[in-house]
């Protein structure tokens, strides 16, 4: 009887030790990062124009699909803005929770992919909406800026790794070309052995 006490001793001991981890890890504030790329020709004149009015709408359209009351403090953060062929948007977003009670380790904080699978969702009608016409402005993507980092380098990579084969593969073909000159030259430098002629010395 004392052994399965001592056995359950221990096992809520261990539970209790999985538990406060978990709830410290939850009570820490939370941070992501997203970038948000819009098609569009005319986004130029709005960066340049209306940049507030911009960065308020993004705000607007992002916020109802992050924001939870009374659980939650969601501060969203329009970080850059720039206009190259496309609209592309740098946007921040810190989670916290309000609340560090006993049931706090119940909420659950959004990790960065399952914040930025939220922003996906918003219809960003405030932000289209400043689009000068008459063509339409469309949402192209919205993901982690990790991720469009590790793409990029990724690709860099591959690029970096082609050209290195293209090099092996050139200097073997001068090799070679170097190594059939040269027995072209010894073949044609060798003199033919007459009929006849010992082709060594006898003794």
């Amino acid at each position: 009887m004392k052994g399965r006490n001592v056995l359950l001793f221990v096992f809520v001991l261990l539970l209790n030790l999985h538990i406060v981890p978990f709830a410290s890890a939850q009570s820490s504030p939370s941070t992501s990062e997203h970038i948000i790329v819009f098609g569009g020709p005319n986004w130029e004149f709005v960066v340049q124009n209306k940049l507030t009015e911009l960065k308020a709408a993004l705000i607007k359209d992002i916020g109802p699909q992050l924001l939870r009351k009374y659980a939650f403090l969601t501060i969203i953060n329009v970080s850059s803005v720039e206009f190259n062929k496309n609209l592309r948007v740098h946007v921040t977003v810190l989670q916290a929770l309000l609340s560090k009670g006993p049931s706090s380790r119940l909420l659950h904080l959004w990790p960065p992919d399952e914040a930025n699978s939220m922003i996906t969702q918003g219809e960003f009608s405030n932000t289209l909406a400043l689009h000068p016409g008459p063509e339409r402005a469309t949402v192209i993507s919205v993901q982690l800026a990790e991720k469009e980092t590790g793409s990029i380098i990724s690709d860099e990579f591959l690029l970096r790794l082609f050209k290195l084969g293209y090099t092996i593969l050139a200097l073997m073909a001068v090799l070679l070309f170097i190594v059939l000159v040269w027995m072209c030259c010894q073949g044609c430098g060798s003199k033919p052995v007459e009929e006849g002629a010992e082709p060594y010395p006898v003794n």
